[in-house]
């Protein structure tokens, strides 16, 4: 039940890009299992910065991309995604809005 509550959550949150969540959680155990845990806050807060900023940058792209997309009550790239793209379009138009999501994905 709980699970079931958590991958809906995050699925709304998050849309398709919620499924990367599962592949950055396993590599990220995997390298903490692997270290010996001397990290300090920064290294901390940059991981999951960064972590933050692909899964942004990656429901935006999605989002971006969903004119193909008649279904109005599911949104591909979640509510992040819908958000951070009407903003991003309003200042930029769709070339700038993708260049801008692309070379933060890409960084």
């Amino acid at each position: 039940s709980v699970g079931a509550w958590c991958s809906d959550i995050l699925f709304y949150l998050f849309g398709y890009s919620a499924y990367f969540l599962i592949i950055i959680w396993t590599y990220l155990t995997y390298v903490w299992m692997r270290q010996k845990l001397d990290y300090e806050w920064n290294d901390w807060l940059l991981r999951w910065g960064s972590i933050l900023l692909l899964m942004t940058a990656t429901s935006s792209i999605l989002h971006l991309g969903s004119n193909w997309f008649s279904n109005e009550a599911f949104l591909p790239g979640g509510v992040l995604g819908a958000f951070t793209q009407t903003h991003l379009m309003s200042v930029f138009n769709i070339q700038g809005s993708t260049l801008i999501l692309m070379a933060i994905w890409f960084a």
